[in-house]
């Protein structure tokens, strides 16, 4: 219970980021400025949210998938997180059924931005669905065969910069050499420096009628 509640904070940490170590530029997107203020750590309706995407994705990868995690040698502290869904458990671009995911919205009970429209803004839920679809085809496009696929994957602001995120990374590739298979996953195009020093980078936008600028996400995949 302690490792599953550390997991969702360490995850929510990594994604939110602070003023001086930024997150993940989609979920920030995704909540828009009517959300994201000032620091982002300190944005009440942003780490909430968050919060609620990060339990979803450790909910998925407790009971469907895999947990890695990267402790402290000497402290045992966590400082990073890699949620990963094995082989053959995404389908047609689609993390899970139907009925899976009305069990894990139960748990989580029920995504913030399609529950609670007055709280986060009609824009931030119409964003998350645009987001969505795209990965979606990303998904389909990119990664058709069976592969090893990278749900989140962030180390605690306060542990960036050391190797973390890049241990994890690795770890996730040996996997899927050992099976054979690639590794997948989608993110900001922030992140692409990042990633394309182990994976291939297939960069595109996503719109909304909130934001017509859109964001650059990107494809990544490292072929075993």
């Amino acid at each position: 219970r302690n490792d599953y509640q550390e997991v969702i904070e360490v995850c929510t940490a990594a994604f939110v980021g602070t003023d001086r170590s930024p997150g993940e530029g989609k979920v920030r997107w995704i909540f828009g400025p009517e959300n994201v203020t000032g620091k982002p750590q300190e944005c009440e309706r942003f780490v909430q949210g968050t919060r609620w995407y990060a339990t979803w994705c450790t909910n998925c990868c407790f009971d469907y998938g895999c947990v890695l995690g990267y402790r402290d040698a000497d402290s045992g502290k966590l400082l990073g997180v890699a949620l990963i869904m094995p082989p053959g458990t995404v389908k047609n671009g689609n993390v899970l059924t139907v009925l899976r995911m009305m069990n894990l919205g139960w748990k989580a009970r029920g995504p913030p931005l399609e529950r609670n429209t007055k709280r986060y803004g009609k824009f931030a839920k119409e964003r998350a669905l645009r987001a969505q679809r795209m990965m979606e085809r990303m998904h389909r496009t990119h990664a058709a065969g069976r592969h090893w696929y990278v749900y989140m994957l962030g180390a605690h602001p306060d542990a960036q910069g050391k190797g973390v995120g890049s241990s994890l990374l690795m770890t996730v590739i040996k996997l899927s050499k050992r099976n054979g298979v690639c590794t997948y996953l989608e993110c900001h195009a922030d992140k692409k420096a990042f990633y394309e020093k182990y994976m291939k980078c297939v960069e595109e936008k996503v719109v909304s009628n909130a934001d017509p600028n859109g964001i650059d996400m990107c494809a990544c995949s490292m072929i075993a």
